[in-house]
């Protein structure tokens, strides 16, 4: 990521942080990891990727699916490449939340097989995971509001950037939370007089050579402003059949909510290690659909793994603050 848009995207995001916290009046805080202070605990932590790491195994333990577990050398790369938005307690500074907000460019050489738009530059808001077992609610909607937000203020100076999120069609929760954060947005007029929208732009599917699916479709979403009302948010409904395969099904679901005049013939390209992407556009007009999952995600859950501590310290690179225009 262009080191310029780096540290405008962390402080247009510290900036959301900051505000958010000066009005909280519980015992969570939310911070950019890149953004903290020299003195904070989490720059002075020289294995806090070890930590991130071993926060993730151990508090996602739902579909394995729904996400990608880094390791602690992903988490490194990540924490000096992308912004990291993190939410802790404000006493004890133990984590209870975190996301990164990924940033790629797709290029006449390069192009991205799951966001195939070409010459587009976009964020993509991945890993949104809270604390398991929690007491503190709404901490992932509020770390996707910061997103949103601090996107907002980032698109003001960078107007060739889109922001996206990828989510698994049966992710409820996600999906929910979203859709929840653009509404607690629109609500109090916080993008002006603009109406964020997350909309389904298009989903993909993962297939072997012989067309088995081997996960199940992934809705892709961006998020617009826009000078109009919320249009409606229809239910889609999955249920959870005996006999068949499950990911066809949950794809015919799909389609037929969609409607197929809406779909667009895929884009089809090859992920090396990971299957055939075939990337369906849909004109969609209305919000994200309320997901009702009906136990199609049960029967997948991860366990945590065990996981070496690594090699040698690191060393968070913080971004220096810069006025935001």
């Amino acid at each position: 990521m262009n080191y310029e848009r780096l540290c405008t995207a962390v402080d247009v995001m510290t900036e959301i942080c900051t505000e958010i916290n000066h009005n909280s009046t519980d015992n969570i805080e939310y911070v950019v990891l890149q953004g903290v202070g020299k003195d904070d605990v989490y720059y002075k932590d020289s294995f806090f990727d070890y930590r991130i790491t071993e926060f993730y195994n151990h508090n996602w333990l739902g579909n394995a699916d729904f996400m990608h577990i880094p390791d602690s050398f992903q988490v490194r790369y990540n924490c000096n490449h992308y912004p990291i938005i993190i939410a802790r307690e404000k006493d004890s500074k133990k984590m209870i939340g975190i996301s990164t907000i990924k940033y790629d460019e797709n290029t006449d050489s390069k192009m991205d097989p799951y966001y195939p738009y070409p010459k587009h530059k976009y964020f993509s808001i991945t890993g949104i995971l809270t604390k398991k077992d929690s007491i503190y609610k709404g901490v992932g909607k509020t770390i996707y509001e910061i997103a949103l937000r601090g996107f907002h203020k980032f698109h003001q100076i960078y107007q060739d950037t889109f922001l996206t999120c990828v989510i698994d069609c049966r992710n409820e929760n996600s999906m929910n939370a979203l859709y929840r954060a653009t509404e607690s947005i629109n609500d109090t007029n916080l993008a002006g007089s603009e109406r964020l929208n997350s909309k389904m732009i298009g989903f993909y599917t993962v297939t072997d050579e012989k067309e088995k699916m081997l996960e199940a479709p992934t809705i892709v979403v961006r998020m617009e402003w826009e000078h109009c009302k919320d249009n409606g948010r229809d239910r889609l409904e999955f249920s959870k059949k005996r006999h068949g395969d499950l990911f066809k099904n949950l794809l015919i679901t799909l389609k037929r909510y969609i409607k197929n005049h809406q779909i667009s013939n895929p884009i089809i390209n090859i992920d090396e290690g990971a299957g055939i992407i075939s990337y369906y556009e849909v004109n969609y007009s209305k919000s994200l659909p309320e997901v009702i999952s009906n136990g199609t995600e049960e029967g997948n859950n991860r366990v945590p793994e065990d996981i070496s501590y690594p090699q040698g310290p690191f060393a968070l690179k913080l971004i220096k603050k810069r006025e935001v225009v």
